[in-house]
């Protein structure tokens, strides 16, 4: 997480407590409590004269079923609907505590522009609940009011450098790829593709081209290998096909450190699908020219274990 964005996060619920939040909270909870057992009072007399109506009609089997299965019912109902009156804080006191995390931010040497930009990655990797939610949630502020207000607030501070955000894109990127990969097995492919675009955008022109290649490849072997465990073949020939379509693109580009990439990619790709595909000898092949090309990888003692269970 960049250093400023969790910096807001501390200021935003600090902010809860300074403003005695929970305390007011705690008020709200015990008037909907007091609700809540209104409406269960209410609610069982209504069970048992609907109970008694259906037994002075002849009607025994009936009434016995609104005893025995109405009341469990009711009381499940009505903690269902506590729960969701008391989810969270409400969209006043979220406001306020957004505004103070500004101050706060601001006042502490941080862009308060930044928690903007954070709510604007999480608006985009999760999208805002439904009426649904909404309903059962409560008032919780959607994620897009939550950007307008952080940024009108930080209109009235001074715009800050920027510069330790490109520090932290660059020092996060092996996560982020890594991470967009395990989005990929899982087949969370819009979250995994962004995370990769947001990499590419730091790397310098001449390598990028190359480099998407070998990073659509990966994306598209986990993504061929999680479908494969899902037992959906369908998505994971597709994937498998178009995975080492990029990898033969790459590897096809000689005296560029993106070539051993693309082999070893190729590699784990194969030995991935060895018993499905029959790949035994293409993953040994792809991995023999990988330690060619990098003989001294800090990972090649690994990959030379791997031949050994290749049967070819």
């Amino acid at each position: 997480m960049f250093r400023p964005s969790l910096a807001g996060i501390l200021a935003h619920e600090v902010a809860h407590i300074t403003h005695r939040h929970q305390i007011r909270k705690r008020r709200e909870f015990q008037n909907q409590q007091t609700a809540i057992n209104i409406a269960a009072f209410v609610g069982t007399l209504a069970l048992a004269a609907a109970a008694v109506d259906q037994s002075s009609r002849g009607n025994y089997g009936t009434a016995q079923a609104i005893s025995s299965v109405g009341q469990p019912l009711l009381a499940l109902g009505l903690n269902l609907t506590y729960s969701a009156m008391v989810s969270g804080y409400s969209r006043d006191m979220e406001r306020e505590a957004d505004q103070e995390a500004v101050r706060t931010m601001a006042s502490a040497g941080y862009s308060p522009r930044d928690l903007a930009e954070m709510f604007r990655h999480m608006l985009a990797e999760s999208p805002d609940r439904g009426r649904f939610e909404t309903f059962f949630w409560g008032s919780h502020p959607r994620t897009a009011e939550r950007i307008e207000t952080v940024e009108q607030e930080a209109t009235k501070y001074p715009v800050k450098d920027t510069t330790a955000k490109a520090v932290f894109e660059r020092n996060t990127a092996r996560v982020r790829l890594a991470n967009a990969a395990w989005d990929g097995y899982f087949g969370r492919w819009r979250l995994a593709v962004s995370q990769v675009d947001r990499v590419m955008a730091i790397v310098p022109a001449p390598r990028r081209a190359l480099l998407e290649a070998v990073w659509q490849a990966h994306l598209h072997g986990a993504a061929s290998i999680g479908a494969r465990s899902r037992n959906d073949d369908q998505a994971a020939e597709r994937n498998l096909a178009v995975a080492v379509e990029h990898y033969n693109r790459v590897t096809a580009v000689p005296n560029v450190p993106e070539q051993a990439a693309g082999y070893r990619g190729l590699g784990e790709l194969y030995f991935a699908h060895r018993d499905h595909k029959a790949t035994h000898c293409e993953a040994k092949a792809a991995f023999m020219r990988y330690l060619e090309l990098q003989p001294a990888a800090k990972d090649a003692a690994a990959i030379r274990a791997r031949m050994t269970t290749l049967r070819c």
